[in-house]
């Protein structure tokens, strides 16, 4: 228990991602008579909440409360738990399963039968993450467990002793916050750039003929280089690039790293989900994050000039956080890559309403 509250208080600044569930469920608990050892079986009604932080994408710690209650009787319990869950699947999948361990506190107000108010309950559990939303999920679990400090034996198949919890959970998946940029009205339109790829080769190939020198020509005539040259070979080191060395062993093509990430995720009118397609674009992004470890990127979130500046700027939020929400998902660090929201002040186009509703991936320089 001690180890698992360690890790949930370090977890608050090693990873961005965390997580926010409010439960309810059901509780049987079966203690024994503190006088003649009887079973006796309490039925709870279970209300609470958990905050979750991610040590990584498929590892999360948990903290939480509860209250139980009973309509029919006048049994009450209050519980403070700590553990941690695992996932089987990344986060970003419909159907993700998990299995959890964790450590409760328990305080009851069972004293008449068992002569204690306190247990120390260990569980393990499974279950079930269904996303419903791009940032939300259902969740369904099951977790047994044995309150070790419960008077009389302890044992699950005679039901003396047992915890068994069974309940659905509302999960609210919350990215760290994200920087919003109101960028002035009259910002221009860029047209997108191609960067020039240009092999040794090409280079040779593009200069125009040298005109042979007649034998009468001066010796001391200055010679001109080829305009054309001079000029392919200035628009080829505006990009950065990263050399490929060819089967001989010598660099001859060159790969400019813009053109690879460089890239535009695409929302339907008034949504922030990121959809199939999106999702194809950012796995290769994720693809080339694992390629290129020393490249950082920068997500732009973006939308049309429908609405108000205040709604615009807030679905610019939710677009640039679900995309940056998936990468790290998929195993992205957060400290690779930096997220702002511009909502509708920086259009890529006046008239395809469709250009705007985006989200830009650009490298991070």
């Amino acid at each position: 228990m001690r180890q698992i509250l360690l890790l949930l208080f370090i977890s608050f600044g090693t990873f961005a991602q965390s997580s926010l569930s409010f439960l309810v469920g059901g509780t049987d608990r079966t203690l024994q008579q503190a006088a003649n050892r009887r079973d006796v079986l309490l039925h709870y009604t279970s209300l609470g909440v958990q905050y979750g932080r991610f040590l990584k994408p498929t590892a999360e710690v948990f903290g939480g409360v509860s209250y139980g209650f009973d309509l029919s009787s006048p049994a009450r319990s209050a519980s403070a738990s700590a553990g941690m869950r695992y996932f089987l699947k990344p986060l970003s999948k419909r159907f993700v399963p998990f299995g959890q361990f964790s450590g409760e506190l328990l305080f009851d107000n069972s004293y008449a039968l068992t002569n204690r108010d306190a247990d120390f309950v260990g569980s393990a559990g499974l279950g079930i993450d269904f996303k419903a939303a791009s940032a939300v999920s259902l969740r369904g679990s099951v977790a047994v467990g044995l309150p070790f400090f419960s008077s009389g034996s302890l044992s699950p198949f005679t039901n003396s002793g047992s915890n068994v919890f069974a309940g659905l959970s509302l999960v609210f998946h919350l990215p760290s916050p994200v920087k919003a940029i109101s960028a002035p009205a009259s910002a221009p339109v860029s047209a997108p750039v191609m960067p020039l790829l240009v092999a040794e080769e090409a280079i040779v190939a593009a200069a125009p003929p040298v005109p042979a020198v007649a034998p009468e020509a001066s010796v001391s005539a200055p010679v001109v280089a080829a305009p054309a040259v001079a000029a392919v070979a200035e628009v080829a080191s505006v990009a950065p690039v990263a050399p490929v060395a060819s089967a001989a062993g010598i660099a001859k093509v060159e790969v400019d790293l813009d053109s690879l990430f460089n890239s535009q995720i695409y929302f339907k009118t008034d949504k922030s989900w990121v959809g199939p397609e999106s999702a194809k674009k950012l796995d290769r992004i994720v693809q080339l994050m694992a390629e290129y470890p020393d490249v950082k990127i920068h997500l732009k979130g973006h939308t049309d000039y429908r609405k108000s500046d205040e709604y615009n700027l807030k679905l610019s939020l939710k677009r640039v956080q679900n995309v940056r929400l998936y990468l790290v998902q998929h195993g992205v660090a957060a400290e690779r890559f930096k997220a702002e929201a511009f909502a509708e002040e920086a259009p890529a186009s006046r008239t395809d309403l469709q250009m705007n509703r985006r989200v830009e991936v650009r490298i991070w320089r």
